[in-house]
């Protein structure tokens, strides 16, 4: 009779193969299954604390915004007085230099009346 072929459980390499190699297989593919995951929730985190972020600056630059436009008016209005006073200012100190002007030119020819009649007595002092 022939002899029966014994049933293999097969050779050392996949009997390695099977016994070590998978499991590792398994962490590795866990792993970066799992890291994906987290770095994807981690990101999502980050976007959703980006925008609040990005919300609270808009709101600040906003309110900055609003602050200098305000600032500005004020400045303008300010601006606007200080020409108004200094327009008028100008226009008095030209009234004073008109004022001036004519009270020199009445002294020049008081002055000069004086001299006229200050030469008339010298010359009748003389005779």
């Amino acid at each position: 009779m022939p002899r029966r072929k014994q049933a293999t459980v097969g050779s050392w390499f996949s009997n390695q193969l099977w016994n070590t190699s998978l499991p590792w297989l398994g962490i590795v593919a866990f792993g970066i299954v799992g890291f994906y995951f987290l770095t994807n929730a981690k990101l999502d985190a980050h976007d959703r604390a980006l925008t609040e972020i990005n919300t609270r600056m808009e709101k600040q630059w906003t309110a900055v915004s609003d602050a200098k436009k305000s600032d500005a008016a004020e400045r303008e209005k300010s601006r606007n007085e200080f020409l108004t006073e200094s327009t008028a200012a100008a226009a008095g100190i030209a009234e004073l230099n008109k004022q001036t002007a004519v009270m020199a030119t009445t002294l020049m020819g008081v002055e000069k009346a004086l001299d006229k009649i200050g030469q008339k007595l010298e010359a009748a002092g003389r005779r």
